[in-house]
Order: C-alpha cells, then sequence, then structure tokens
C-alpha cells in the first residue's frame, strides 16, 4: 500500500505461491494528493475600508502542486469589481477544488464606508472647542461622500452622533 502523498511515486511487491515460486512487480506514477489547493486573496485584504462606490477590483489565486487546480471561484471574477455599492461589513469568499478532489474556502473581511468631509458651521472642526450655552439648540451639518466625491442624501445614512461633556474651568472667562 501506498499511503505517503507526492508525485511519481512508485511501489514494488512480491508474490509467492505454493511451489516456492515467485515473481515482482513494480507499479509507478501513483500521485496521492491529500493537501488542500491553497488560495491568496490580495484585494480585498483582511480589514480593509473602502469608500461607497469605489472601484475596487478582486484579485485571487488559487495554487496546488500535487494535482492541480480544478476550480478557483470568488463571489465574483478574478479582475472584476467587488461589492463597495452599499456601506457596512462586506465578505469576500473563495473556493476552490483540486484535481483529486480536496476542496477550500479563504473569506476575508472588508467595510464599506463614506467619506465623511467634517461638521461645519457653527460646528468648528477639530481641535477647536465648540462652545455653547446649556440648552441651546445646535444645527449639526456635515457632508457625506462617495468615492466619486458625489454628495450622499440618504438620510438613513445617519446612524449616530456622539457627544461628551468636557469639564469647565469655572474660573476661565466666558
Amino acid at each position: 500500500a501506498v499511503t505517503g502523498e507526492g508525485a511519481g511515486q512508485s511501489v514494488t511487491d512480491t508474490c509467492e505461491d505454493l511451489a516456492d515460486n515467485t515473481a515482482s512487480d513494480t507499479e509507478s506514477g501513483i500521485n496521492i494528493d491529500k493537501t488542500d489547493p491553497a488560495i491568496n486573496i490580495t484585494t480585498p485584504a483582511e480589514g480593509a475600508a473602502y469608500l461607497l462606490n469605489a472601484a475596487v477590483n478582486a484579485n485571487y489565486a488559487c495554487t496546488d502542486s500535487l494535482s492541480g487546480v480544478k476550480s478557483c471561484t470568488g463571489f465574483v471574477a478574478n479582475g472584476a469589481a467587488i461589492n463597495t455599492s452599499t456601506v457596512g461589513g462586506k465578505q469576500f469568499i473563495v473556493n476552490s477544488s483540486d484535481v483529486a478532489g480536496n476542496g477550500a474556502s479563504s473569506q476575508r473581511n472588508y467595510t464599506v464606508r463614506y467619506a465623511f468631509s467634517g461638521f461645519t458651521n457653527p460646528i468648528a472642526p477639530m481641535p477647536a472647542d465648540n462652545v455653547a450655552k446649556a440648552g441651546r439648540t445646535l444645527p449639526v451639518k456635515y457632508s457625506l461622500l462617495d468615492a466619486n466625491g458625489t454628495f450622499v442624501s440618504d438620510l438613513s445614512s445617519f446612524v449616530s452622533l456622539l457627544s461628551a461633556p468636557v469639564a469647565c474651568d469655572a474660573t476661565a472667562p466666558g
């Protein structure tokens, strides 16, 4: 029996009958592949952040040094644009199989986000301190853009706004 993994293996065995006659035979060209194919995903990179509607093309490859790659498929074809059409967390998966029937899968997680241009008057950009009287209403003005510089006007894009109180020096003027 040949159990070791590798290409071009051979095994020789000898048989003997009841009259003590022997014969040997060698079988060669035995290929055993127990290893899954390797998958290399370059784009999207793990944990990468891309802007909404950015043109980002998938870049991946599959290899198998023993029996050879039978299939290598991602969510989109290698070189085609990945999904950046909606904001949020995304997954990109590539599946591969080799001629011997071994299979593998590899996943990359990436995020699609807006380009935030910052707050505008009456809120001063950081690192400035914004001062307002307690109870006063301040309009919050900001812009969100996609990768093409197009303004995002969908109100559902506004998810949350965090504010934090800052301790004031009681002896400071104003």
